[in-house]
């Protein structure tokens, strides 16, 4: 999946996984199940920044797709976007999409923590 760990960083996982029960059984856990190895994968991987290029590209695919008349040039209307996300793919309700903001930019309030016209910067 990408990533190669080390001889010593997979050595910390198998420690990890081994002694995870330990204190409860006394004994050693020898198996790692699915939910196990997916949590040791998103803990132990390196992490990969997602850079402005690729918010760039994001943004440009999401305006290609859009009607004219929401998308403008490289800009999208903020209740325009309101709009699509709670009506598109996997739907972010107003409520979530507050709370998504709040966590952002520590501002719950979509008017004031969104600029009228939306660009990809």
């Amino acid at each position: 999946m990408g990533y190669y760990p080390t001889k010593q960083e997979i050595n910390n996982m198998m420690n990890e996984v081994r002694f995870s029960t330990y204190t409860d059984r006394a004994e050693p856990n020898l198996y790692v199940e699915l939910p196990t190895f997916i949590k040791l994968f998103v803990n132990h991987r390196p992490v990969y920044g997602i850079g402005k290029n690729n918010i760039d590209e994001a943004f440009t695919a999401i305006l290609k797709d859009l009607d004219d008349s929401i998308g403008s040039g490289n800009a999208i209307d903020r209740d325009d976007l309101r709009r699509l996300l709670s009506g598109e793919g996997e739907e972010i309700m107003t409520p979530e999409l507050e709370e998504i903001l709040g966590m952002l930019v520590s501002e719950h309030h979509i008017e004031s923590a969104l600029p009228p016209k939306i660009t990809a910067e």
